[in-house]
């Protein structure tokens, strides 16, 4: 989904055509976007944290995530089917250094 909307969503045209608003809507949208995207990755969450053994930070995860796509809206990539994917690679890395960081050295109890 996130895919599509930064490649064709209408969000593109609008900020083309109305940049402030768009720019002020985005704002406004922003924590209710993150509220909504928590909640549907909610099961991936909770998968990562079963099978990585940590608790996932999900509002970062989120919060990155919606960034990355603003910012394909407003700086597009070259090749907008392969921006999203960077994404998905970058958060997968961040969680695989963040697991092997926790079994490294595990919190003191």
């Amino acid at each position: 989904y996130l895919d599509n909307y930064a490649a064709h969503g209408q969000a593109r045209l609008l900020l083309g055509a109305a940049p402030e608003y768009t720019l002020r809507l985005f704002g406004r949208l922003f924590n209710e976007s993150l509220v909504r995207i928590e909640e549907l990755m909610r099961g991936v969450f909770d998968a990562w944290d079963a099978r990585l053994g940590i608790r996932i930070d999900r509002e970062l995860v989120c919060e990155l995530m919606i960034r990355c796509v603003l910012s394909e809206l407003v700086v597009p990539h070259e090749r907008p089917q392969d921006g999203v994917q960077r994404i998905v690679t970058f958060l997968y890395s961040i969680v695989d250094c963040e697991a092997r960081a926790m079994l490294e050295n595990p919190p003191q109890k």
